[in-house]
């Protein structure tokens, strides 16, 4: 089957703005946590603590996302999402 239909949205577009956002929302989840304390006190980890490490992970998946799509870019240019 000859697939003519214009292509509205690529793979690497959809991958880059689900990396953005989870970038986004990685960074909006490690600045609250900070304003509660991350660190470790003598009582054990501040209230920040988890959700602060949990940020950065959910960020970093998003830039892994990000730089999986950028070096596959090539592989799915021509595909329809």
């Amino acid at each position: 089957m000859d697939d003519t239909r214009k292509v509205l949205l690529t793979r690497f577009a959809a991958e880059m703005f689900v990396a953005a956002l989870l970038v986004a929302i990685g960074v909006l989840v490690a600045y609250g946590a900070a304003g509660l304390g991350y660190g470790w006190t003598s009582s054990g980890p501040d209230s920040g603590y988890v959700p602060f490490y949990l940020g950065w992970g959910i960020g970093l998946a998003g830039m892994g996302i990000a730089i999986s799509s950028y070096l596959e870019r090539e592989r799915y240019r021509a595909r329809v999402f």
